[in-house]
């Protein structure tokens, strides 16, 4: 492991997530991983949703979304922080 510090301005949200998340989201094959997982947080960005409990709803909604009724093939671990400072 590298260890890295930075500098995390105040009202910055931080969110962390297993493989689940991005494999579940990844239903179009025609984008990456994680393409659909930051298409999904930056549309939540413009709507105003940075607070962590609404992200993780908005992802968890999502993720319904794509799977619909099917059976969920992976773990799925989100974490959101936000950083007042």
């Amino acid at each position: 492991y590298v260890m890295q510090k930075i500098h995390i301005e105040p009202q910055t949200t931080i969110l962390a997530y297993t493989d689940g998340l991005y494999k579940t989201m990844a239903a179009d094959k025609e984008k990456s991983d994680n393409e659909q997982v930051l298409n999904e947080v930056n549309r939540a960005i413009q709507d105003g949703q940075t607070d962590p409990k609404e992200l993780i709803e908005r992802l968890k909604q999502s993720i319904s979304n794509y799977i619909g009724d099917a059976e969920q093939g992976d773990d799925i671990t989100m974490l959101a922080i936000k950083f007042y400072g």
